[in-house]
């Protein structure tokens, strides 16, 4: 169940990104991939997840663990996350450089050192410190690698919170970020932190 809670949740939450917030946003993302009904034998359609895959499938956040397994009840590791929030950047931002460029012009080190270099470079992330990359990634880091794979203004306020206690009085606001409203009702259930 774990398993399937954690890929579950980063469908719904790269999903949650890769949509636009409201029409004509300069942050809607690009279909670059076309979906084909069926085409992971492992996403029926009308699964729960279905449309999900769909979506970050045709914006190119991820591809599938081949042409005809999307791998829905994987783990999903630390690098795995890493690549996603590269691309998620990289489209976002639309910086000249594109991560296939930048994939294709490495010679040396493992396969995913340009997203690392990426991702140290515009501070989504640090892989220095991890021992294994293939290691499952937390539901709170995965969050958080997401979170600063977007820019500010692509976060749109939804609706505000109050921290501290519920009936505290004189409690602090705050705005809830799109992603951030989005990553709460999805961990909440699953348990956060697990």
């Amino acid at each position: 169940m774990k398993k399937v809670g954690s890929m579950l949740l980063a469908f719904i939450l790269l999903a949650a990104l890769a949509a636009p917030a409201h029409a004509a946003s300069p942050y809607d993302l690009d279909k670059v991939n076309e979906y084909t009904e069926g085409q992971f034998t492992d996403v029926p359609a009308g699964s729960k997840w279905a449309a999900n895959v769909r979506t970050i499938y045709e914006v190119g956040l991820m591809a599938g663990v081949t042409d005809t397994r999307f791998d829905t009840d994987g783990t999903l590791t630390i690098i795995q996350t890493v690549v996603m929030a590269c691309r998620l950047h990289s489209a976002y931002c639309d910086e000249g450089t594109s991560l296939e460029e930048l994939t294709e012009s490495a010679d040396n080190g493992p396969w995913y050192q340009p997203y690392a270099a990426y991702a140290l470079e515009h501070q989504i992330a640090d892989l220095s410190r991890v021992e294994d990359v293939n290691t499952a990634i937390s539901r709170g880091d995965f969050a958080g690698t997401m979170w600063n794979a977007v820019p500010d203004e692509a976060l749109t306020v939804i609706n505000s919170v109050v921290q501290g206690f519920p009936l505290a009085p004189r409690a602090k606001e705050q705005p809830l970020h799109r992603l951030h409203g989005i990553a709460v009702q999805a961990l909440v259930p699953l348990g956060a932190g697990h």
